[in-house]
């Protein structure tokens, strides 16, 4: 299993919410903590609905190495492969950001973050000529960032509004999608010896319902039931849940998914969350598309937009980030344990 400096940034030992000021909106060149692998994120996320497009949009800095990896990507349907997407650009070992306290720019990108208002509101900026491909949207917060016990990481659900060209096409973008943010914690880009991790969230157009949660599938039926030791009571890394005006931690969490058994990607979801006011909330996920993607050479991830269904029968659009790293798939594969 991952050492606690392997895994730390997928979770917190501090229990409850944290709080941040206007800066942790801002870049972090200089954090306390040394470590080369120290990060600096931020990820938006978009759809346009009528058309299946789903987009993201996602800096990730290293303020002690002063370098980014950056990139945008749009796409619809299941896709084989990233190069495949209706638009696909990411580059890494990019310098760092240039900043003037308020935009955020990776210019061998055409990408700039505007923070408008800290934890509030942003306009993202994108052009890309070689593909015709531009974007320019404006998000504003529709409730406050929740913050991470730890007080390094946040999510928080956006209207994103703004036009998308693709080509010789135009899109108008109107919708609620996630935002996240993380900061001044190693994210080492190691192997690990760990079972798949889910990543998800999900936000209602009207703003009353919002969440996210990660974690594994339940340990006794995963396909890698048997090969890690994840007790049940440990499998929900993080989460919360906005619902009819009350914040509440995600305390317990059940998952099952079920993967496409060549690409390993997600087909089906179910999951079972219980927050910490003893309320239960069922979800199932229909899964509109899928892009895979590595972040890092030693990371798979499929980026799924998703329409969950609620258990009242609310419907709400979303997203899943299915991640793993090489020692599930040799053991799919029957290659065994790295040595």
């Amino acid at each position: 299993m991952p050492t606690s400096e392997q895994a730390g940034f997928m979770s917190s030992d501090v229990p409850g919410f944290g709080s941040v000021g206007p800066d942790a909106d801002r870049l972090h060149p200089n954090p306390p903590n040394q470590h080369p692998a120290v990060a600096e994120t931020y990820w938006f996320s978009f759809f346009h609905e009528p058309s299946g497009l789903h987009g993201g949009v996602y800096l990730w800095a290293h303020p002690n190495l002063s370098t980014t990896s950056a990139g945008v990507w749009i796409f619809r349907g299941v896709k084989a492969h990233r190069m495949d997407a209706e638009h696909f650009h990411y580059e890494h070992h990019l310098p760092w950001p240039t900043t003037d306290g308020d935009v955020v720019s990776v210019p061998a990108l055409g990408l700039e973050i505007e923070v408008v208002e800290p934890l509030a509101q942003h306009i993202i900026r994108y052009r890309d000529p070689a593909s015709g491909t531009s974007l320019q949207l404006r998000t504003t917060g529709v409730i406050p960032p929740v913050v991470r016990g730890n007080n390094a990481h946040f999510e928080q659900p956006m209207l994103a509004r703004g036009e998308l060209v693709l080509g010789s096409d135009t899109y108008t973008i109107d919708c609620v999608a996630m935002r996240d943010r993380s900061w001044g914690e190693p994210r080492p880009e190691g192997a690990m010896a760990h079972p798949p991790i889910g990543f998800a969230v999900g936000a209602s157009a009207d703003g009353n319902i919002a969440f996210t949660f990660s974690g594994t599938d339940d340990p006794d039926t995963a396909d890698w039931a048997g090969l890690y030791d994840v007790p049940a009571a440990k499998q929900l890394k993080d989460g919360w849940i906005w619902r009819d005006g009350q914040l509440r931690k995600l305390v317990s969490m059940t998952r099952t998914c079920t993967r496409d058994q060549q690409t390993l990607r997600p087909t089906a979801i179910r999951v079972g969350l219980t927050d910490d006011h003893g309320q239960e909330h069922s979800l199932q996920a229909t899964l509109l598309g899928c892009l895979p993607f590595s972040p890092w050479a030693m990371i798979q991830t499929h980026w799924c937009p998703v329409a969950w269904q609620l258990d009242d029968g609310t419907v709400i659009r979303g997203e899943v980030q299915d991640a793993f790293w090489p020692d599930y798939v040799r053991h799919l594969r029957g290659g065994g344990a790295e040595a």
